[in-house]
């Protein structure tokens, strides 16, 4: 991480945006101040809800510009920003002056960063408390994350900073779209996201059936779309397996957004359920000549990205895009062309403030050190390698939470929690021993005896408690949406499933009470390591370890099977998935902050958001590593109450037999 971005996380405070001015010459500085002015007011006319109310202003190697500036910044922001926002007093506008060379060592300096460091953890300094700013702390979120805006779900503090709607992804100016999910309901999908109506081309790639498909058309036809909008079916090589990814990838003029989340595009899974989203915006730069500099990250974001994109073009039909109505010219392009210009123009993207790793899954029987790049190795191969995850882990639990519970075996759930934990190993012979209890009512798995050389990991894991989050009844039954058939329908899962053995004794209800979700059904998937002993009693405050979002329930086909995993020799590695998939894990080894100049299209991924410390709930919270100012803590919005609520003498696990009753 370069000083500017780590000096950056260290002097946010709420709500504020980065802007890099590299320059020594005091007229190209202003002259830069005067155009970012000009576009931001441009675009909080347009996009008032997401406008900033606060600026940090860097300027490199120049001591004599931050009067200047400051002087110019306050008569032409300072006055919109307190109208607009309702801003007190002049430190709406920050003028940092730093050196991209050297870090200050001075006295001053290193007192103004104790300071910086408190904002960013949501500590109190001693001088916030001689002000009496500590009733109004506020917590940086977790980059990136979000979850759904429900359509109940009240307007306030919390919301406005957690939860996105379609709408607010998908903004106007976008030239070209890849959109991939399971399920489309294009009628809706376009009248909720009018934008896209717009858009020259755009690619969806489905695992819809033939029958919905063919509505979907008649949509396109109906809209006279059929020039701009294509949807083709993903190759799916194996029985049962499903396109199951949910992505879209917005190309705009000088940003590619990219949003990687758990919900169909259909209106219940938007307003009616629980989602997950990952949003980041990155720059585009120019596409002249040969890219000769990395423009990936150093867990391989992109190159990753593109990886998965190709896996998915192989299978592709070729489809050609229709003529357009209007008589426009457009490129005479089918459906593989376009994929494929459109995996190539990713080289010119800059993924290096990607801030997690891309979990995907594909189809296929993997072998040797590529099976390492999916499904359940690649989970394993990550964190084996994550030096501090155990660091400081006194009382480690896993959670599973999801909303398609399949049939699974006690050894498949060993290797599951295994490669959570990062610990797999299928050399290893197993140990008999018994199931052990822990508290709160979560079950330590012990692997079952076994003559074969079964791939279970090794003895010392069976103290790590995993706990699964699944509705009851009476969770489903109440819903918002206030019909089984809907609230239900959702959650799939067999009652044989949800009542084996090795699973029914780790259930836990979902309970949302904090996040205001109680009556949201999951249609989230995230899986947690956490520090039980970390909590304090007081806040509630819990210390993640690591939270992985992804389109991945809880099965074979989307995790995989048939897992083979020698950590001394990977070439001998094997695993066989028959879905596609895709997940981010946030870890604090990848964090990386958005660091942005207004040249580029201002949008919401690329906000510091923060959060009243007392709005915060959960409290869950995840150290990010900084190597100038050190650990700095995260909170995570999960939409679920921590501590963990088990199932009561009374309750039983929600399945699709409740549906026939």
């Amino acid at each position: 991480m370069s000083l500017l971005e780590t000096e950056a996380a260290a002097t946010l405070n709420a709500n504020q945006s980065i802007i890099i001015i590299d320059s020594d010459d005091e007229d190209d500085v202003i002259a830069k101040i005067r155009s970012d002015i000009r576009e931001l007011d441009q675009y909080t006319s347009q996009h008032g809800s997401f406008a900033r109310n606060r600026f940090v202003l860097w300027i490199n190697e120049l001591e004599r510009i931050p009067k200047l500036a400051t002087t110019f910044l306050s008569k032409q922001i300072i006055d919109s920003a307190k109208m607009q926002q309702n801003a007190e007093d002049d430190d709406d506008v920050q003028i940092i002056s730093v050196s991209s060379r050297k870090r200050p060592t001075n006295a001053n300096a290193n007192a103004d960063d104790s300071d910086r460091h408190d904002v960013v953890s949501g500590s109190i300094s001693k001088k916030q408390k001689a002000q009496g700013t500590h009733e109004n702390a506020f917590v940086p979120l977790l980059p990136s994350f979000y979850l759904n805006r429900g359509h109940s779900l009240p307007l306030n503090q919390e919301t406005s900073q957690t939860t996105l709607s379609l709408r607010d992804i998908v903004l106007p100016g976008c030239e070209r779209a890849v959109l991939a999910n399971y399920n489309f309901h294009m009628e809706w999908l376009l009248a909720t996201c009018e934008n896209l109506k717009v858009v020259p081309r755009i690619l969806c790639i489905t695992g819809d059936d033939p029958d919905t498909s063919y509505e979907n058309e008649a949509v396109l036809d109906r809209f006279r779309l059929r020039s701009q909008i294509a949807i083709v079916r993903a190759a799916l090589p194996f029985q049962f397996g499903t396109h199951h990814s949910k992505i879209m990838i917005l190309f705009y003029p000088k940003v590619l957004r990219l949003v990687i989340c758990t919900a169909n595009f259909v209106p219940l899974d938007w307003e009616s359920k629980t989602q997950g989203i990952y949003m980041r915006d990155f720059p585009r730069i120019p596409s002249t000549g040969k890219n000769e500099d990395s423009l990936d990250c150093f867990c391989d974001f992109g190159s990753r990205l593109v990886m998965y994109l190709k896996d998915v073009e192989r299978g592709l039909a070729s489809k050609a895009f229709g003529q357009s109505p209007s008589g426009a010219v457009l490129p005479n392009q089918n459906t593989k062309q376009f994929l494929n210009q459109f995996i190539s123009d990713l080289q010119w993207v800059d993924f290096r403030s990607a801030g997690v790793y891309l979990i995907p899954s594909v189809p296929g029987k993997h072998n040797g050190i590529t099976s390492l790049d999916y499904g359940l190795l690649r989970v394993q191969s990550v964190l084996e390698k994550e030096s501090t995850l155990w660091d400081h882990l006194s009382d480690p639990h896993c959670i599973a939470q999801f909303s398609s519970f399949s049939s699974t075996s006690a050894n498949w759930l060993e290797q599951f929690r295994a490669c959570m934990l990062g610990k797999f190993d299928s050399t290893r012979v197993p140990s008999k021993s018994k199931p052990t209890k822990s508290k709160n009512a979560q079950t330590s798995l012990a692997p079952p005896p076994s003559s074969s050389s079964s791939l279970l990991p090794s003895s010392s894991l069976k103290e790590v408690p995993l706990s699964i989050v699944w509705p009851t009844f009476h969770n489903v039954s109440h819903a918002v949406e206030g019909d089984l058939a809907l609230s239900g329908g959702s959650l799939p899962s067999k009652q044989e499933n949800v009542t084996k053995p090795h699973v029914s004794s780790l259930l836990h209800s979902w309970v949302g009470s904090r996040s205001g979700r109680d009556r949201y059904m999951p249609h989230i998937k995230t899986y947690v390591l956490y520090d039980a002993k970390s909590m304090d009693d007081s806040t509630n405050r819990f210390s993640l370890k690591y939270m992985l979002l992804t389109s991945c329930n809880f099965s074979k086909q989307a995790w995989g099977q048939n897992i083979r995993y020698n950590p001394r020799n990977p070439n001998q590695s094997e695993i066989f998935i028959t879905s596609y998939e895709m997940g981010v894990l946030y870890l604090p080894s990848a964090f990386c902050l958005p660091v942005i100049s207004l040249e580029q299209e201002l949008f919401r991924s690329s906000m510091v958001r923060h959060l009243s410390a007392t709005a915060l709930w959960p409290n869950c919270r995840m150290i990010m590593l900084n190597e100038f100012h050190g650990n700095v803590e995260y909170g995570v919005p999960l939409p679920y109450d921590f501590p963990l609520v088990p199932y009561s003498r009374g309750d039983v696990p929600w399945h699709w037999g409740y549906l026939r009753q």
